[in-house]
């Protein structure tokens, strides 16, 4: 699905002057230029998916609200605050999950220290709530503020209690489907979800249709974890590259929904064997769990699981009450997003991805 000329997915996606992505990447240059001069060139700061801000984006899209230059220029400025929030984020997840790269970039433990990452991070963090203090004095705020700070700030909370729980549960809890489910929605859905309704609450949308916008969110984000969690099952070389090294994240007691999708799956003495294999640290498990994927046919599984959720993305942007170019606008985004995460996969895997969930 290639957007046309002058569509919404342009006007946020595309190369002109004016876009969205432009005026956000000249907005977190001149970020960065703000921080400690050690830290301005961090490979992890500097470079990035931007996904989190292209939510804040649509979310303002979908509230139906004006979307003109001087409006863009307002929203890339609070997307910064939501991707300083996601950057610290992401540099404590790659330092736990001792990850040396991500998207084929150093790790920001590996190219400064592991305290230097913890201190960071908090700097970050703070960063992003005095800025978005600060925005609140300078424009009419109305009830805004109060609910975006509230979303921001759960979103932290949230991420942070998921990784708790990840930390201190045994590897059974980092198995079962329904447990392994909600740490992803406490670690990565948790701020994809907040950041399309920070863009929504931001546009002044109908309050009625919030629910709507938050299960946007919410499967939008699930979709992008499920398709990262299958990166070492089906593109080990790909994984390799955008980590540093093939990790199926269970040998260090980290959940994978791939994994819990297969434990659905075993046999009685299968699953007792996983749980030997998980609580002994065997090295083998990888190539075993590889084994068990395809023994199961795991792989249709997760495929079935996930064109359910994209019916449901679609059932919900028709729902809303926007104009055709918005609804396609979003679903155009939304095909964007499965494209970047699948294209991590790559091969005849991504090819199969791409030809059932992007249509």
């Amino acid at each position: 699905m290639t957007p046309e000329p002058g569509s919404y997915h342009d006007l946020v996606l595309g190369s002109s002057p004016s876009s969205f992505m432009t005026l956000f990447q000249a907005q977190w240059r001149e970020h960065i230029n703000s921080f400690p001069a050690r830290y301005q060139t961090g490979k992890q700061i500097v470079h990035g998916s931007r996904l989190r801000p292209l939510l804040v984006a649509w979310g303002y899209l979908l509230a139906d609200a004006d979307f003109a230059d001087d409006r863009r220029a307002d929203i890339a400025r609070l997307a910064v605050y939501v991707e300083l929030l996601h950057k610290a984020t992401i540099l404590i997840d790659d330092l736990i999950d001792e990850d040396s790269a991500r998207n084929g970039e150093e790790s920001f433990h590996v190219q400064f220290s592991d305290s230097e990452t913890i201190l960071f991070a908090i700097y970050l963090l703070g960063d992003s709530l005095e800025r978005l203090a600060l925005a609140a004095v300078s424009i009419d705020t109305g009830k805004w503020y109060r609910e975006i700070t509230q979303l921001l700030g759960a979103a932290i909370k949230e991420m942070t209690s998921g990784a708790l729980e990840e930390v201190i549960n045994s590897g059974d809890h980092l198995v079962i489907f329904a447990k392994a489910k909600r740490l992803i929605e406490l670690q990565t859905i948790a701020l994809m979800k907040n950041g399309l309704l920070t863009g929504y609450k931001y546009g002044r949308g109908n309050e009625q249709h919030t629910a709507t916008i938050e299960s946007l969110g919410y499967d939008s984000g699930y979709m992008f974890q499920v398709l990262n969690d299958l990166e070492p099952f089906l593109g080990g070389d790909q994984n390799a590259f955008h980590k540093g090294a093939v990790n199926f994240d269970v040998l260090r007691s980290r959940k994978n929904i791939t994994v819990a999708f297969i434990c659905n799956r075993l046999s009685p003495s299968d699953r007792l064997r996983l749980q030997s294999l998980m609580q002994s640290g065997d090295p083998l498990l990888p190539s075993i769990l590889t084994g068990w994927f395809a023994k199961y046919n795991v792989l249709s599984g997760v495929l079935d699981n996930l064109s359910d959720v994209k019916k449901n993305i679609e059932a919900n942007t028709n729902f809303l009450p926007l104009d055709v170019q918005r609804r396609h606008g979003f679903c155009a985004f939304v095909n964007y997003v499965l494209s970047v995460a699948i294209g991590r996969i790559g091969g005849a895997y991504g090819e199969k991805l791409s030809e059932i969930l992007i249509k």
